[in-house]
Formats: C-alpha cells, structure tokens, sequence
C-alpha cells in the first residue's frame, strides 16, 4: 500500500512541473508591501475607516501581544492602547 501511495505522489509531482518564479511574483511582493504599508500606516493614524477598508470582515488577528485572538473590532477597540512602531517589510 504504501508503495501505491508513494508512487501516486511521484507522479502527481511530476505532473505538477518543477516551480518556477513568475514575471507577475515581483508585482503581487508589491501589491502585498503597499497594502501592508496603508494598514499600518492607518494603525499608526488610527484611521477606523481605512482599517476597516483593508480587512475583512471575519478577519482575526493572533499575536504575542494579544491576550488571544482578535477580531477587526476589538483591534479598533484597543487603539486607544496602541503603541504602534513601524514594520518594515522586505
């Protein structure tokens, strides 16, 4: 059986092709960095508007500085505590 399994896989890769990187990875790394770039910046401003625009509705948020997760809300509900520092993305 677990010859079948292994055989399956070897050719389920073989069909997939080897990864290649695409002209369009350099535009989505940009798309993600700008996107990333207006959410902290309307952290930083405490721009509820704009926080909202960039995250989805059933977006939760788990970090070493939360007490556990967090949704949009209570995200928007902590910025009074906010002691946001920039991320730099590369």
């Amino acid at each position: 059986m677990r010859n079948i399994a292994a055989v399956l896989c070897l050719m389920i890769a073989a069909a997939a092709g080897p990864f290649r990187a695409e002209a369009a990875d350099a535009d989505t790394i940009a798309a993600i960095n700008a996107s990333s770039n207006a959410l902290d910046k309307a952290f930083g401003e405490r721009d509820i508007e704009t926080i909202r625009a960039l995250m989805t509705p059933d977006h939760v948020t788990v970090t070493p500085y939360y007490d556990g997760p967090q949704s949009v809300d209570d995200q928007i509900a902590s910025l009074p505590d906010l002691d946001y520092g920039a991320t730099r993305a590369k």
